[in-house]
């Protein structure tokens, strides 16, 4: 960056997670005089939504640098946006969690709400897991890959979940709208640190899911009244 800014090159930074003042504070001091040194000399820094700025509140010589540019749909859709009717009674209501399965994407939360759905409210209720399953260093309530498959595969025949929680490991493409387009609900209760603002709950609303999520980083910013909720 210093070689292209020193030769009179425009240099444009993009940051698309949400983490970056944390990971600016972690670093020793002489890294950090370098990262704003750096910084100082790009010409624009890029961040997903205004609310975000703040990650650069370390240095108040960057803020004229910031710029936006959104997320959107990666892709065209026909009638975006369409709710989905409610199911008939002997339909189930369809939950859909789609990102990778980590602690901190609140993956075990749903699958505790699930229990809970079915084995105290009685409710027909499909969940449906989407990931592969992942660790890092915060997680509370896994230390391992393995454990963290062992947790979710035992919870569901302790449980006698079988018929309403269905895991597969990967999904995309086609496939992945497809489920979208087949669940009620897309839940993402996330607390993950490098989060910013998820594409999945993008997808989600576009296909008429009724949004579950956390109000956390810049997902707020997608709210809108008719289509979702906040949860702790």
């Amino acid at each position: 960056m210093f070689l292209a800014a020193l030769i009179g090159l425009r240099v444009v930074v993009h940051l698309k997670g949400g983490n970056y003042d944390n990971f600016y504070a972690s670093q020793p001091r002489w890294l950090r005089l370098l990262m704003r040194d750096t910084l100082r000399s790009v010409t624009q820094i890029i961040v997903l939504r205004p609310t975000l700025r703040s990650m650069f509140d370390f240095d108040p010589s960057l803020s004229n640098k910031l710029r936006f540019v959104y997320n959107r749909l990666p892709y065209r859709i026909s009638q975006p946006g369409r709710m989905k009717s409610v199911p008939s009674p002997s339909e189930p209501w369809r939950l859909l969690f789609l990102p990778n399965l980590m602690d901190s994407k609140g993956y075990l939360d749903l699958f505790d709400a699930t229990r809970l759905l079915v084995r105290e409210y009685h409710l027909n209720v499909r969940c449906h897991f989407w990931g592969l399953f992942f660790t890092e260093p915060t997680d509370v309530r896994v230390t391992s890959v393995k454990q963290a498959e062992k947790l979710f595969f035992d919870g569901i025949s302790e449980f006698l979940l079988k018929q309403h929680v269905q895991y597969c490991d990967v999904v995309s493409g086609e496939r992945e709208k497809e489920e979208l387009n087949q669940s009620h609900f897309f839940v993402l209760p996330n607390q993950y640190d490098n989060e910013a603002q998820p594409v999945s709950i993008i997808e989600a609303m576009a296909h008429g899911n009724v949004v579950i999520a956390t109000r956390y980083r810049s997902i707020p910013d997608l709210r809108d009244e008719s289509c979702g909720t906040f949860v702790p």
